[in-house]
């Protein structure tokens, strides 16, 4: 049958850290050797991990329109991604 397991319900709670950033404010005195007044490194990240019981793909990319409620085939998994800026006045 085609449908096997297409009725079933599943425990979809989680927890997700979906963002952290850590900023380093270079001192002056390694600023000043480039011309700059001031310099500031900033490291970010975005949905760094996922804790859940669930087994599909990813609890949050289910469809929830009319046609498709509950299914999560042929989705795709919130990405993580990774950042780095840096900003410098001078």
């Amino acid at each position: 049958n085609r449908l096997n397991g297409a009725n079933r319900v599943i425990d979809a709670d989680f927890i997700r850290w979906r963002e952290l950033s850590l900023s380093w404010k270079v001192p002056s005195s390694l600023t000043s050797s480039l011309g700059a007044e001031s310099l500031e490194v900033t490291a970010s990240g975005r949905n760094l991990m996922l804790w859940t019981k669930y087994d599909g793909l990813d609890p949050e990319t289910v469809q929830r329109d009319n046609v498709h409620a509950g299914h999560d085939a042929h989705i795709i998994a919130t990405p993580r991604r990774f950042g780095i800026s840096i900003r410098m006045n001078f």
